[in-house]
């Protein structure tokens, strides 16, 4: 457009100026140029910014609508800034018409050097290209950031699919006003029987919610459904915590899941208060969960059992114990006083026989230890003392202890091993959750020392 203007009109450059603002400073900077390469001279270079103090008049005149015509720069004073500026860029013929946005001045298209007997109405008629050409651009912007915001929604659209991947229903609730959109609904899940009849996209979120509880949640899973996903209460809830969720049991779908969690999760937002309202099935999770509770019960009685068959081998055997679990105390004298009397009982039930000691830690091994060399000055051999977590006590001792080690570096590596393969599964697109705790049993080692033959 600009070149067949130049061609018509035999000006040696076009141009479209754009005005800017920047620190409050109104500006013109180009935007398009057109030159005629053959006639126009190297010196003759335009101006990429040109303020407002430098063409005062020239603002003034553009502002209230009037195209400017310059056929001789010798016409206008030498006072004036807009003469100063011809003359510094060698021009000596000029034509600029306004370009109006929303009835504010925008910009101005320009022709420099044009044939002298070009006529008033095509210099009139500049002012209309300008603003075909302004209309055009700005035609342009809005398919560009409506192209921008097309593809900004389809990502975000594809986030969410990935995010509700697992999940039957997904809706979209603004909690000032409450209303709910549909995000997502799955075949099979309770929620298209409530709204397959519904015509509305934009639902009632408080309404919706009671009607599905009413028909489809079991009262007695979760008595306080209502009340916890009520929009003022999520609203209080989320302003502290990103998301919120209950558990409940429901009617049985067409899908045959009747476990579910509901999921609140806010958005971010600076006028309104959306969140993101997800349901998923927990058929599989919750049939997990009662699989492992069972397992942990029979592992408590089995761990039962063999403490029963443990003081029984020991009472066929005829071999005589004694448990004490009385050892306790707020300093170490009350817990050697408590030891003292345990030592002194020890020593009146069963005198000049071979004694076997356990002690809960090395530290009431040391005691014990300590109790006996103050008695025999010596460790006598109707004793063997062993104590638990070989702590550096045991081997400083008067005696060295002789105990129970823990293995505490297999047990850190171990556990960590642990923790990265649940790590390395969450990276996963769709990470597979634990089936059923992993149970490792780490051997404790005896250390063998001086209080044990």
């Amino acid at each position: 457009m600009l070149q067949l203007l130049g061609k018509c009109s035999g000006a040696d450059r076009v141009y479209i100026f754009d005005k800017k603002e920047k620190n409050r400073k109104e500006y013109f900077c180009l935007q398009y140029e057109w030159k005629n390469e053959d006639d126009i001279l190297e010196k003759e270079q335009l101006f990429s910014e040109i303020t407002v103090e430098d063409i005062p008049h020239w603002t003034d005149e553009l502002k209230k609508g009037l195209t400017i015509q310059v056929t001789d720069c010798e016409e206008l004073s030498p006072m004036e800034q807009e003469y100063n500026l011809m003359k510094k860029r060698h021009t000596y013929s000029r034509v600029l018409a306004p370009i109006f946005s929303r009835d504010h001045l925008s910009g101005f298209i320009g022709m420099d050097h044009f044939y002298k007997g070009i006529s008033e109405l095509f210099i009139h008629q500049l002012a209309f290209v300008g603003a075909h050409l302004n209309t055009a651009r700005e035609n342009l912007r809005m398919f560009t950031l409506l192209g921008k915001n097309l593809e900004s929604m389809e990502k975000e659209r594809q986030i969410l699919n990935v995010l509700c991947e697992d999940c039957t229903s997904v809706y979209k609730v603004n909690l000032l006003d409450d209303t709910a959109e549909v995000v997502k609904l799955e075949q099979g899940a309770n929620a298209p029987k409530i709204l397959k009849n519904r015509e509305k996209i934009i639902l009632c979120y408080s309404k919706e919610l009671k009607y599905y509880y009413d028909h489809f949640v079991i009262k007695e899973s979760a008595p306080d459904f209502l009340e916890t996903f009520d929009c003022q209460n999520l609203i209080g809830e989320l302003k502290t915590r990103d998301k919120i969720s209950r558990r409940y049991q429901s009617r049985e779908n067409a899908n045959r899941h009747q476990y579910f969690e509901i999921r609140a999760t806010r958005l971010p937002s600076s006028t309104d208060f959306p969140v993101l309202i997800a349901f998923r099935h927990v058929d599989e999770i919750i049939k997990e969960e009662r699989n492992h509770q069972r397992e942990l019960e029979d592992s408590l009685a089995e761990v039962k059992m063999n403490n029963e068959i443990r003081f029984i081998t020991i009472i066929r055997y005829h071999i005589p114990y004694d448990i004490d679990l009385s050892v306790e105390g707020d300093s170490y004298h009350e817990i050697l006083n408590v030891i003292r009397e345990i030592f002194n009982k020890i020593e009146a039930k069963y005198p000049n026989q071979k004694k076997g000691i356990f002690l809960a830690n090395d530290t009431y091994a040391n005691m014990f230890l300590n109790l006996i060399f103050q008695k025999y000055g010596t460790f006598p051999s109707t004793y063997e003392i062993v104590g638990f977590d070989n702590s550096p006590i045991a081997s400083e001792a008067i005696l060295p202890i002789t105990t129970i080690g823990q293995q505490i570096n297999v047990i850190a590596k171990t556990a960590m091993d642990l923790l990265i393969q649940q790590m390395e599964n969450q990276k996963k697109r769709v990470p597979k959750p634990l089936g059923k705790p992993i149970h490792k049993q780490i051997t404790p080692i005896l250390i063998r020392r001086n209080t044990t033959e």
